[in-house]
């Protein structure tokens, strides 16, 4: 378990208040159900790594989990969530569609085609690390 729950409002990932706090949620939620950390992969974490500008602004935010992870979520995710208006599944992604703008993804990790290395930003948030190649 994450030692600060509250890491997204903490360092304001987002400028919304409310998409941070439902992010800590959410990362809260997986680990309650899964009890797996969730990453945070694609341009959020390419910001974390340094890949992108900090003033850059993410339309949504991803995570990632193990495949076994991400088929708990499929059968146990609740279907209301506070500030979500509305969760998508498919076969490789859950997608909650929340009241704040953006959108939080959580994508299946592909072990097989997808080398990863996972990080702490802040030492605190775990994030996909994509190098410097990227």
């Amino acid at each position: 378990m994450r030692e600060n729950k509250n890491s997204f409002q903490k360092f304001k990932v987002f400028d919304n208040d409310p998409m941070n706090k439902l992010c800590d949620q959410v990362i809260s939620l997986v680990e309650e159900l899964t009890n797996e950390t969730p990453a945070v992969c694609g341009s959020v974490a390419k910001v974390f790594g340094e890949q992108l500008q900090e003033d850059y602004t993410p339309k949504d935010v991803d995570f990632v989990v193990s495949r076994w992870a991400f088929r708990q979520l499929l059968w146990k995710i609740p279907t209301e969530i506070t500030g979500v208006k509305m969760i998508e599944q498919n076969p490789n992604r859950i997608i909650l569609f929340t009241d704040y703008r953006y959108c939080i993804e959580i994508w299946v990790h592909n072990a097989i085609s997808e080398k990863r290395e996972l990080k702490k930003y802040q030492n605190e948030i775990l994030y996909t690390d994509y190098g410097k190649e990227n």
